[in-house]
């Protein structure tokens, strides 16, 4: 089920937000709390390379391979 999580991963300026891609399974979004990461929505169903995330963790963007 997680075969390729973490293709790409990419942490908000304060590092309390992450979010991950995953080649066969979609982007994630993480906040740390006092109990660790939890997962925050669902995940977005897109096969995604790498991941990044705005400064303020309030965007998350997955970057896919598109060929001919």
């Amino acid at each position: 089920a997680f075969e390729n999580f973490g293709s790409g991963v990419a942490f908000s300026a304060s590092g309390q937000r992450m979010a991950v891609a995953a080649r066969n399974g979609g982007l994630y979004a993480f906040e740390f709390t006092a109990g660790g990461w939890v997962q925050l929505g669902s995940r977005l169903d897109m096969p995604c390379q790498d991941a990044a995330i705005s400064g303020d963790g309030r965007g998350i963007f997955g970057a896919i391979n598109v060929s001919d």
